[in-house]
């Protein structure tokens, strides 16, 4: 069987089966989880705050507002009645309705402006939720609105944030680009660039199910010993010796001229003498 053949079977047997995490990766995992737990509560709690605090704000103006409305209404009886009592006060009463009306355009006025304020405040603090999520690692898919229009601006902002090591959004943004693109010329860069930022952000598993699309869809590319490489280092992460040893195999046979071949062997003397980062 050809050793490229072997890398789909040996990631699918990855996938159905399971593969063990080392007790030291999955502390690591473990605490990188509940870190972003714990700003995600943090940044939640905050717009709860806010929420609240511009419930209050709404609830007594209009409080104010349905006082002011009960000082006219009885000011009006007042001054309609036919009475030679409030003859005199008519004036002084009318001065004080028209001084009450005014305040009550101002607190009307307020509070809409108070509305449209907490909107907006809440909205700038959802986005920055959003954005504190997604630069976290957590796997937030992106809106229309946050992903740049039209295939060439939007695979440069990708590739933007994947430079700039933000590879939460960049792995936002390279997923949209697949979505969306199917067919453009950068698909296999995309899921290159998609799987490397997986395993650059420590998520070795998530990496190889974007590798395994390159594997399935663009064997013949030139993103092809790249692949196999970045699948090695993923069942090493993983201590799956054993698969890892299979990709470099593939790697250093299907691809003698790709720049991982001495590093390749290298790796596969290393594990073969049971030493590196890969222990069986």
């Amino acid at each position: 069987m050809s050793r490229l053949l072997v890398i789909p079977l040996l990631f699918a047997s990855l996938v159905s089966g399971g593969c063990l995490y080392t007790a030291k990766r999955g502390e690591q995992l473990e605490a990188e989880l509940r870190k972003q737990r714990e700003l995600l509560a943090q940044l939640d709690a905050q717009i709860n705050q806010q929420r609240e605090t511009l419930e209050a704000e709404n609830r007594e103006a209009t409080d104010k507002i349905a006082e002011l409305r009960e000082v006219i209404r009885e000011a009006t009886e007042i001054v309609t009645r036919n009475s030679a009592d409030v003859g005199a006060d008519v004036e002084v009463i009318k001065a004080r309705l028209a001084t009450i009306d005014g305040l009550l355009a101002e607190l009307e006025h307020r509070l809409e402006t108070q509305a449209a304020s907490s909107n907006e405040r809440h909205a700038q603090l959802e986005a920055q939720l959003r954005s504190y999520a997604i630069r976290a690692g957590v796997e937030i898919e992106l809106t229309d609105a946050e992903v740049p229009a039209g295939a060439d601006p939007h695979f440069t902002e990708a590739k933007r944030a994947y430079d700039a090591a933000e590879y939460g959004l960049a792995r936002a943004l390279f997923r949209a680009f697949i979505v969306r693109y199917p067919r453009d010329a950068r698909l296999e860069e995309a899921r290159y660039l998609l799987g490397d930022a997986y395993l650059r952000d420590g998520k070795p598993q998530n990496a190889l199910g974007a590798f395994q699309e390159i594997v399935r869809n663009h064997r013949g590319g030139k993103r092809m010993a790249d692949t196999l490489w970045g699948m090695a280092e993923a069942f090493a992460q993983l201590g799956s010796c054993a698969d890892a040893k299979a990709a470099l195999e593939a790697l250093v046979a299907g691809h003698p001229s790709s720049t991982h071949v001495a590093d390749a062997k290298a790796e596969l003397k290393n594990i073969s003498q049971g030493k590196g980062r890969c222990q069986r």
